[in-house]
């Protein structure tokens, strides 16, 4: 059984993610980002926070994407991935945890 959405809380929410990529991002494309290795911390957070409510604005349902992200952001932390992964998918836990609240 489906979670419900709330698709006007949920279009709010990646419009403030995306404005919030943007402005981590400094405004420019996030591969030029990442190709520089200046890829801070705050710009994969809120990545993986729009990537996540992006998931469930095509179909995904939000309950079974949190449980996803949350394992994968606890496999990132316990397999000791890089900076960069763990923020990423916290990022994606807490977006679909406030959506889900």
């Amino acid at each position: 059984m489906s979670t419900p959405v709330d698709s006007v809380r949920l279009a709010r929410m990646l419009e403030i993610a995306e404005a919030e990529l943007d402005t981590a991002a400094g405004g420019g494309p996030l591969c030029k980002v990442s190709m520089t290795g200046t890829t801070a911390q705050s710009v994969k957070y809120f990545e993986g926070r729009w990537a996540a409510l992006r998931e469930v604005q095509r179909g995904d349902d939000p309950t079974e994407a949190f449980n996803r992200w949350r394992k994968e952001y606890e496999r990132h932390q316990h397999k000791n991935s890089g900076e960069e992964w763990v923020h990423y998918s916290a990022g994606g836990v807490d977006a679909l945890f406030e959506l889900l609240d």
